[in-house]
């Protein structure tokens, strides 16, 4: 795939996990996450892709143990594990979703890539939420 095919897939899983609820949100974050590994070639900063997809595949793993699909997190021998660990626990042990999503606040205050600070604030991470922040209907 080209690497502007990989935008264009990025813009429509996006748009995909906008439209989510509980019972799809943690596929469409791990497709999201997915898509930014993949696209890494080819990529101006590589790593700031990879950071952002590894971050929406913890936020899935957070997403079925906050739904009880999993009893616990299971993505926890990355790197990112010191960093970013003890707010993922926390997320995967709160079952509103809106509660969630404002944890993201907490990830992106200890995040300092660029790409992935921005990815965290702008997720629309629950229904009328983007990042931490409501919107309007």
């Amino acid at each position: 795939m080209k690497f502007l095919d990989f935008d264009r897939v990025i813009a429509e899983r996006w748009v995909a996990l906008a439209e989510a609820d509980d019972s799809d949100r943690a596929e469409r974050l791990m497709a999201l996450g997915d898509t930014y590994h993949q696209s890494t070639s080819g990529s101006n900063d590589p790593e700031s892709r990879r950071l952002a997809g590894r971050l929406l595949t913890l936020l899935a793993d957070v997403e079925w143990a906050a739904l009880g699909r999993l009893g616990f997190r299971h993505a926890t021998g990355t790197a990112l594990e010191p960093l970013y660990g003890h707010i993922l626990d926390r997320m995967a042990a709160e079952p509103d979703v809106r509660v969630r999503a404002g944890m993201l606040r907490e990830l992106h205050e200890v995040t300092t890539d660029a790409l992935a600070r921005k990815v965290l604030s702008d997720l629309p991470y629950a229904p009328h939420v983007v990042g931490w922040q409501e919107v309007s209907q």
